[in-house]
């Protein structure tokens, strides 16, 4: 039976129907001995019982003509006998222990294999449903959603955050106020061409867990720096240039080097119960949590290029662990 190539459930089922027809036959076989264990102890018991009679039984005066002498049995035969007897009493005790011990296994397996039925029965509806959820959610995708309204493709550059520093002025957005894909921007923003694009694509198609962006970075067609602000100008965040930005030393003692070193994160200003971080990846909401535990202000988040966070940080942690 190769277990590996069917469901888990059909598997172990089949395990138990096997187990229980072995078991089943191992049953029959013990029954047998043990019928023939029982045969052989009645006749050696007689056989005992006829000799001791014999051994036992008043003598009397033998006929002088036609009698013949009394055969006698020796008493080592006899004791012989009555260790075979008693051997023969073990076995039959072990057989029969052996024999309650399966039939427990084989109600257990019964037991077993009405569970798995159930389980499958109950698999079997699970599969049903979840069919019908996903033709539900297949008929749903297919509905088109409402348009967004337009978002100026200055909003960004005109509504600076609160952070005191400015979304890059990218269009990440399209007409219809669509997020645009990484790929799309850096083509429509003169970063990259289209077949530059294309073989990035590809290239994706085989290790779908790397971004456009950091391909790009590796191929030389694109910078960290560039490829951070079109992350920003999709997220609507602010883009900081930390090796260049003023940064005031009693911001950067509110967090430790550890967290600063563990989440490639810095500290650029705080105000009231607010402190902004720049951050290579914004999103990190571990890493946000644990700034917001270690500092106790509310993280308001920028981004900056991972290389530049690096270098910075080495400046104003210099030579901390």
């Amino acid at each position: 039976m190769k277990a590996m190539d069917q469901p888990p459930l059909r598997a172990l089922s089949d395990a138990v129907e096997e187990w229980s027809q072995e078991t089943s036959a191992l049953y029959e076989e013990l029954q047998t001995h043990l019928e023939q264990a029982r045969l052989h102890l009645s006749v050696l018991e007689n056989q005992v019982e006829a000799r001791a009679e014999s051994q036992t039984a008043p003598r009397t005066a033998p006929d002088p003509v036609s009698a013949e002498p009394a055969a006698t049995v020796p008493p080592e035969d006899l004791a012989a006998l009555r260790g075979q007897v008693a051997a023969l009493i073990s076995t039959r005790d072990a057989l029969e222990q052996e024999v309650a011990a399966l039939r427990e296994k084989a109600a257990l397996a019964d037991v077993l294999g009405e569970q798995m039925g159930a389980l499958e029965e109950e698999l079997a509806r699970e599969r049903s449903r979840n069919q019908l959820l996903r033709e539900e959610l297949e008929m749903t995708e297919e509905v088109p959603a409402p348009a967004a309204p337009p978002v100026p493709a200055t909003r960004a550059a005109e509504a600076p955050r609160a952070t005191g520093y400015a979304v890059p002025a990218i269009r990440a957005f399209d007409a219809q106020g669509h997020k645009k894909r990484m790929g799309q921007i850096l083509v429509d923003e003169g970063i990259i061409t289209a077949p530059q694009l294309e073989l990035l694509l590809s290239e994706q198609s085989g290790a779908p867990q790397v971004r456009v962006g950091a391909l790009a970075i590796e191929r030389g067609y694109t910078n960290e720096a560039l490829v951070a602000k079109v992350l920003a100008a999709q997220l609507r965040l602010p883009y900081v240039d930390v090796q260049t930005a003023a940064i005031d030393p009693q911001v950067i003692t509110l967090l430790s080097s550890h967290l600063a070193r563990l989440h490639r994160c810095l500290p650029l200003r705080h105000e009231g119960n607010r402190l902004v971080v720049a951050m290579g990846n914004p999103l990190d909401l571990i890493a946000i949590e644990d700034i917001e535990l270690a500092t106790h202000f509310r993280v308001e988040p920028v981004v900056a290029s991972t290389a530049a966070l690096e270098t910075a940080i080495e400046r104003y942690y210099p030579g901390a662990l």
